[in-house]
């Protein structure tokens, strides 16, 4: 979905250069297995359902603002509230410092993006990403991006879990001659490293997305990734498990969206389904989460 929505806002920025873009989500859902996640507390998670609200703002303003080169400056804000929970409640503040040249058919960027967590109303977790990338458009109809995201992480809560982090991917997205459609795929790898070594991984990440407007003006996302994550040394004399750890991720998910009385005002539907088994049992679950919501874009 995100995909779709960025390729959108980048086809119109080209032909407008608008210096601004803002995005709202308001919504409501269940969620079968409460989980902090995308944090890096894999072992974190309730085992029992609940409702949530949850709020997203999102926005990003170009402070110059030229056709070859843009800098600018943008936050995210995102909230859950459980209804029963509560002690999982998460609020993450993104800012995002960015500069785009254009060279040509290539796009490069350079972010820096510092990120703030609290679970609970206390702190949590403060990550520092430097993400340098660059954006081919090799023909009207395939884009690909290649992009790397270093991260310093200092948990606050684990210190043990302070570390730093390497994720390189390469994007690619097929626009659909005749429809607004996108086809996405994306191949990548992370190298995630923490003070303890329990907690160090390889993972090896893939990803498929489709995008279309197929009836009625509803806008169709289906996507789905795998991920195979494997532990550095989980096992010894240092550790309460005494085999290795290996982790492998199915996604799914599934969203169904359509502007309402005004260009800028729609709604979603989402679902989405995660599968996680690991060779330690008390890291596999299972996870569906369903949310409905009202979004704003301008």
């Amino acid at each position: 979905a995100y995909a779709a929505k960025w390729l959108d806002a980048m086809e119109q920025q080209e032909k407008s250069l608008k210096p601004y873009n803002l995005y709202a989500q308001l919504g409501y859902g269940y969620d079968d297995n409460v989980r902090l996640e995308p944090l890096d507390n894999d072992d974190l998670y309730a085992d029992e359902g609940d409702y949530a609200a949850l709020g997203l703002f999102s926005g990003k303003y170009n402070f110059i603002n030229k056709r070859k080169y843009q800098i600018g400056a943008g936050l995210t804000w995102y909230q859950t509230r459980y209804a029963e929970l509560y002690e999982y409640d998460l609020m993450a503040g993104i800012p995002d410092i960015y500069g785009r040249y254009r060279l040509g058919t290539v796009l490069l960027g350079l972010d820096y993006i510092p990120s703030y967590y609290w679970v609970n109303a206390e702190e949590y977790m403060m990550r520092h990403q430097i993400k340098p990338q660059a954006t081919w458009n090799v023909n009207k109809h395939l884009i690909t991006k290649l992009s790397l995201n270093y991260s310093i992480n200092d948990n606050l809560v684990d210190d043990e879990r302070d570390g730093d982090s390497a994720d390189l991917f390469l994007d690619g997205y097929i626009l659909i001659p005749g429809i607004k459609g996108v086809v996405l795929a994306g191949l990548g790898y992370e190298d995630y490293n923490t003070e303890n070594v329990d907690y160090s991984y390889g993972q090896l990440k893939a990803k498929l997305g489709l995008s279309l407007t197929p009836l009625w003006d509803i806008t169709l996302v289906l996507s789905g990734g795998y991920s195979s994550k494997i532990f550095q040394d989980f096992q010894g004399d240092t550790s309460i498990y005494p085999e290795k750890r290996e982790d492998s991720k199915i996604r799914g998910s599934v969203s169904l969206s359509r502007n309402i009385m005004w260009d800028w005002l729609g709604v979603m539907f989402e679902y989405g389904y995660t599968d996680n088994q690991s060779s330690v049992e008390n890291y596999t679950y299972k996870r569906n989460v369903t949310t409905l919501s009202l979004t704003a874009s301008f």
